[in-house]
């Protein structure tokens, strides 16, 4: 019988080379589409290979080099800096979702329900030289206590789509670039703190080239922009927001807490604009040019 059917299959793939590649290309995809849990912990110290939280590994980037779509990266509490020169950056990847808040005690692995975001900080942060004043966990509170040569950008999105996850993270100490910045791109955002970032265009967060990501439950506080968007800059993009709050954020120009260019269309629900300011006096919470937002 076992003859007989290994007969069948050779006869099939004379017969139909086409359909057996197809297939055998299924199987292969199928195969290496296994979903996996990476982890990453700044006080790990055995294999750093990133199958638990023992042997987890202690640079984000590491984490991020090793994912592929489907695949989720939990980051325990801790200080995680995308390298040592201004043009270094967390890239958020699409199918790819990121986690931060968990304490990483090994025994937990694989329990989501132990994470604590709130408990358990987790900070992305610009600080390369490690000398910018800032709290106990590593944030700076203000863009003025940034000392020297901080990342541009702490995190960054190019072309990718919902499907890239961010969760659960502190980002602070971006410079020049401010804390995010999405370049066509609509990555998924929830429970983030952007806090002490300062950018030209975008103290927060900068959308630009038809980016509209969705936040959801984010806090933008203290950031500044020597241009527009203290709190965030959009360009041509519609952006979601749900529970998003805009606090004590600051730009020079325009839209001390938001600015909305070249079309931009923002849907923003729930959200919260508090003693944010402009220097130029236009737009202290947001500032609308040519754009349409809609506010509920």
């Amino acid at each position: 019988m076992g003859l007989f059917r290994r007969l069948v299959g050779y006869a099939y793939r004379l017969t139909h080379p086409t359909r057996y590649l197809l297939l055998l290309i299924s199987l292969l995809q199928a195969a290496s589409s296994q979903a996996a849990t990476i982890y990453v912990h700044s006080a790990a110290t055995a294999t750093e290979d990133g199958s638990d939280w023992k042997n987890a590994f202690t640079d984000l980037q590491d984490g991020l080099a090793a994912a592929g779509p489907g695949d989720e990266i939990w980051v325990a509490a801790g200080v995680y800096v995308p390298g040592m020169t201004e043009g270094d950056t967390f890239k958020l990847i699409s199918g790819v979702e990121i986690y931060g808040g968990f304490e990483g005690n090994p025994g937990t692995e694989g329990n989501f329900s132990v994470r604590d975001f709130e408990s358990f900080v987790t900070v992305l942060s610009g600080d390369i030289e490690g000398n910018d004043l800032s709290d106990a966990n590593s944030v700076v509170p203000d863009p003025t206590f940034i000392m020297g040569d901080n990342c541009d950008n702490v995190v960054s999105g190019d072309g990718i789509d919902r499907t890239a996850v961010l969760d659960g993270f502190t980002i602070t100490a971006g410079q020049d670039g401010g804390g995010m910045i999405n370049i066509g791109s609509s990555p998924t955002l929830s429970n983030l703190t952007f806090t002490g970032n300062s950018g030209g265009q975008g103290g927060g967060m900068a959308n630009t080239n038809n980016s509209s990501p969705s936040l959801t439950d984010v806090v933008f506080s203290n950031n500044s922009s020597s241009g527009e968007g203290g709190g965030m800059y959009n360009s041509s993009g519609s952006p979601v927001l749900t529970n998003v709050t805009f606090s004590g954020n600051s730009a020079t120009l325009s839209g001390g807490g938001m600015s909305n260019q070249g079309n931009s269309s923002p849907s923003i629900t729930g959200v919260v604009f508090s003693n944010n300011s402009s220097s130029s006096g236009e737009g202290g919470g947001m500032y609308n040019n040519s754009s349409s937002p809609v506010l509920i």
